[in-house]
């Protein structure tokens, strides 16, 4: 989920099978997804942008399986990604 069509159209040229794509706000994509649940829903290089990470968090974790992941990761590294979590 992307809310950037060309950057969803970048990940589809890149990815492989069983994939999913989607141009959309990924809390809307998460209230009107009704298919089975995702294994993993990973958040890279974008959670620091995000209005309201908790909202955010709390979508991810309606479209998982009950042990499913949410991954936050930047290129910046571990430490950036902790500073988010202040």
């Amino acid at each position: 989920v992307d809310l950037s069509e060309n950057m969803v159209a970048a990940a589809r040229e890149k990815g492989g099978t069983g994939v999913s794509y989607a141009c959309a706000e990924v809390v809307d994509f998460a209230a009107d997804y009704s298919g089975e649940p995702f294994d993993a829903v990973v958040f890279n290089a974008c959670f620091g942008n995000v209005h309201s990470q908790s909202d955010v968090l709390a979508a991810a974790a309606s479209v998982l399986r009950p042990e499913g992941r949410a991954i936050v990761t930047h290129p910046l590294g571990a430490d950036f990604v902790d500073e988010l979590r202040a």
